[in-house]
């Protein structure tokens, strides 16, 4: 995202603001490549999109690099004044001409400031979908201001941090910091490490955010720029002796480790990585038993952009296509408004809930399910 939107402003200082931006990122002969994003489209305008097109270029586009192609798609669309996130028919179609006049074992990587996830409620979302599954290796996205990512579909779906943070001041209650992705494209691999900028020297876990982590759980960390070091791995302020793999990739070094969770207590722990005279801090939170609202509610900032699963829940009340729920320990709204559910959601039964947390402080309905399968009569 650019600092502001452009529809808060007027047209001179947004294209100011725009052209600043771009002269800051032009740095020697580095090419730099722009995707749209919702705050450099105004909805309030005939043209929608003049602005970023005026100072960055089309709103869609390909192009080839060293042997790989990549896409860039514009996941916005204005229609009546109103603001929703798609791809239209049109770029839909052209697509799929882009993709057939691909050479076949051609690497294809996509980019769109919107995931995948947040076009759900399309009308040609699984046509989308469905090209992406046969043709696409990875989809790398922002928006959220988190990193997230799926490695459960097709194809590798990648949502990138921000260098504005995720919505903090001072420092961060789970560790995560401002900074950006830096890839590296390695025979017929993406590597990637995501480089914090509070600090000279970076450190980043590369931990899942799909659920609150129990078990055994397998840690990347990556440093930048690149050390010699050793680390010391330390759970909850006690050194954790364990095996680290340790890999050396162009800018970044990477540590591999394996933590078992199992014994320790349900909610907050920290790890802990030493490397020289630094350290690097994470906050986990840990939930060896079943989710319960409760305890996401209490404790949002670990769940937000995760897919949970709370069993055991009543139906309370229900306005439209939105329903209350209460599994014993507390009660919010689920939005269902996009699923096709075979059975009548009775106050007199039991069901479990599958989809993705979203922070009730800042929305009404805070988990979002996507599938069909979201929620399941239980026996």
């Amino acid at each position: 995202d650019m600092g502001a939107s452009i529809k808060d402003i007027d047209d001179e200082t947004a294209t100011r603001w725009a052209t600043k931006v771009k002269d800051y990122l032009t740095v020697g002969d580095i090419p730099v490549y722009y995707s749209i994003g919702n705050h450099e489209t105004n909805r309030r305008k005939a043209d929608s999109y003049d602005i970023f097109h005026n100072v960055y270029g089309p709103k869609y586009y390909s192009f080839n690099s060293f042997g790989t192609h990549y896409i860039v798609l514009n996941t916005h669309n204005v229609l009546d004044g109103s603001f929703i996130y798609e791809i239209d028919s049109v770029q839909l179609e052209w697509l799929k001409r882009d993709i057939e006049s691909v050479p076949l074992n051609t690497r294809i990587i996509v980019f769109s400031h919107e995931p995948i996830f947040n076009l759900a409620k399309t009308d040609n979302y699984y046509e989308m979908m469905q090209i992406f599954a046969d043709d696409c290796s990875y989809h790398i996205s922002g928006h959220r201001h988190t990193m997230i990512e799926y490695f459960d579909a097709p194809f590798v779906e990648l949502t990138c941090g921000a260098v504005s943070g995720a919505w903090w001041e001072g420092p961060s209650p789970t560790g995560d910091e401002y900074g950006f992705t830096l890839f590296e494209m390695k025979r017929s691999d993406l590597n990637y490490s995501f480089v914090t900028l509070t600090d000279d020297y970076s450190g980043w876990f590369d931990m899942s955010r799909e659920t609150p982590y129990s078990g055994v759980e397998y840690i990347r960390f990556c440093t930048f720029p690149s050390v010699s070091d050793d680390i010391e791995v330390l759970l909850n302020d006690r050194v954790f002796e364990c095996d680290v793999l340790k890999r050396e990739m162009r800018f970044w070094s990477e540590y591999y480790f394996n933590v078992n969770l199992s014994s320790f207590p349900d909610g907050l722990n920290e790890i802990v990585v030493r490397v020289g005279d630094k350290e690097f801090r994470k906050k986990l939170f840990v939930r060896n038993a079943p989710v319960d609202i409760k305890s996401m509610k209490t404790n949002p900032e670990y769940f937000e952009g995760s897919l949970v699963l709370v069993s055991n829940c009543s139906n309370t009340g229900q306005w439209g296509t939105t329903y209350t729920f209460n599994d014993g320990s507390d009660t919010f709204m689920v939005q269902i408004s996009n699923l096709d559910i075979p059975f009548a959601i009775s106050k007199d039964e039991k069901y479990s809930l599958y989809g993705i947390f979203r922070n009730s402080e800042r929305v009404v309905d805070p988990i979002k399910l996507l599938v069909a399968e979201g929620i399941v009569q239980e026996e």
